[in-house]
């Protein structure tokens, strides 16, 4: 339905099955254990009382001597100030444990904070409308990591790995004419709209 031939077809599946052995092999490297820390999310807009929530946290958090006292001090916080998503509010901004080395974007702010201490407002990546906070409630050296962590913990090491490899090999993509042909014979057979060929599509960097 594609238009691949068998043997193209072929090719291609044995690159993807290669590619998980590999992946597997990588990931054997991962341990079953890693640094995590339990954390919580408030979300707020820029415009809402920002100075009036972290000083409601910060004294509903101080001196508080166990981990699920200080859960139960920052639930009541989210569910009065945070714009999160109801369900997530509703469990008060937990967001479970995370271990080091995830893709998560605020890794360096939350595995940086100490129990029970506010972060400074951050700016959304995803809606600069929007500010969060981050707070800890425990930390643990070496816990057990649930199966999608780890898996994508293994994803990390073979993406880590190849980058390094990159170094020692010289790594390109042609984007020419022929390629070019081959595309718009694979999409008259989807019904995609053509892309129409500029001049820049097939310039020669120097040229």
């Amino acid at each position: 339905s594609v238009g691949l031939s068998e043997d193209e077809h072929r090719s291609i599946t044995r690159r993807s099955i290669t590619r998980a052995k590999f992946q597997e092999l990588i990931g054997e490297q991962v341990p079953a254990v890693a640094e995590q820390v339990h954390y919580y999310r408030i979300v707020m807009d820029i415009g809402d009382e920002l100075d009036v929530m972290q000083i409601k946290a910060r004294d509903a958090l101080r001196g508080l001597p166990e981990a699920e006292q200080t859960a139960e001090a920052f639930k009541e916080i989210v569910r009065e100030f945070s714009r999160d998503e109801p369900e997530t509010v509703r469990l008060g901004g937990d967001q479970g444990w995370i271990p080091r080395g995830t893709d998560f974007p605020y890794e360096g702010t939350v595995f940086g904070l100490e129990i029970g201490v506010l972060s400074e407002p951050i700016t959304d990546q995803d809606n600069p409308r929007n500010v969060l906070f981050f707070m800890v409630s425990e930390v643990a050296d070496a816990k057990e990591l649930d199966p999608k962590d780890r898996q994508q913990l293994k994803e990390r090491a073979l993406q880590d790995w190849i980058n390094d490899q990159r170094k020692n090999h010289e790594v390109f993509a042609e984007f020419n004419s022929e390629v070019y042909d081959w595309i718009i014979k694979q999409l008259k057979g989807t019904g995609l709209p053509t892309p129409t060929p500029t001049r820049t599509m097939f310039e020669i960097p120097g040229a």
